[in-house]
């Protein structure tokens, strides 16, 4: 946005300047900044992003939903429960910080997670805690995820960066995560930095150069 402004500056002073040998080259230069103008005007949020963002959303309260519910048994009075429980944490564990992982890296975790919730050395732990329903529901939230990753990636939006660390989202805090859909392509600021904005003194100069 720097450089646009930049340009744009360039251009009044060189209308301002009416120098004959400005003139020619002009018209050129005021294309190019109108062709900027439409590169730097585009949406912030790609399509079908929103709806991603939607169906993750739903993905994670299902996997909040079977966190709480072994968080519960975990508390419970009986012995047999508190172990169930404490066997369901052990799988859930080996996947640390799934809620605040980007779209690509959740749902790689999250398959490998519904896997090892489904196996077959858990099971009477899953039924002890009537945990199936939970996981079913966790599953149909991956399965529809996916498809909207899969078009978003193919129309070409970094997923990877859709969603940055949620770390401070407030899961466990009784607050809703927070999805941003910053992170797409942008220009450089460090590079805008280098342009900086011209003086009059150095336009003046250059269309006395000029003339």
């Amino acid at each position: 946005m720097e450089h646009f402004q930049f340009a744009s500056h360039v251009i009044a002073m060189c209308e301002e300047s009416a120098i004959e040998k400005v003139k020619a080259v002009l018209a050129p230069l005021k294309a190019a900044v109108a062709e900027e103008d439409k590169a730097l005007n585009q949406p912030r949020r790609e399509e079908g992003t929103q709806e991603l963002e939607e169906l993750d959303r739903a993905r994670d309260r299902a996997y909040r939903a079977l966190q709480l519910l072994v968080e519960m048994h975990a508390c419970s009075e009986n012995a047999d429960m508190r172990k169930a429980a404490q066997q369901m944490d052990d799988v859930m564990s080996r996947y640390p910080k799934l809620l605040t992982a980007n779209y690509d890296k959740e749902s790689g975790m999250v398959k490998n997670l519904i896997t090892d919730l489904r196996a077959a050395e858990l099971t009477a732990s899953v039924t002890k805690l009537a945990a199936a329903a939970h996981i079913t529901s966790f599953g149909h939230g991956q399965r529809a995820v996916r498809p909207a990753l899969s078009l978003t990636t193919e129309r070409g939006c970094a997923v990877g960066h859709v969603r940055p660390s949620r770390a401070s989202c407030g899961y466990g805090q009784g607050s809703e995560c927070r999805h941003s859909p910053h992170g797409f392509a942008r220009r450089s600021r460090a590079r805008d930095a280098e342009i900086g904005r011209p003086s009059s003194r150095s336009i003046t100069g250059w269309s006395r150069s000029v003339a």
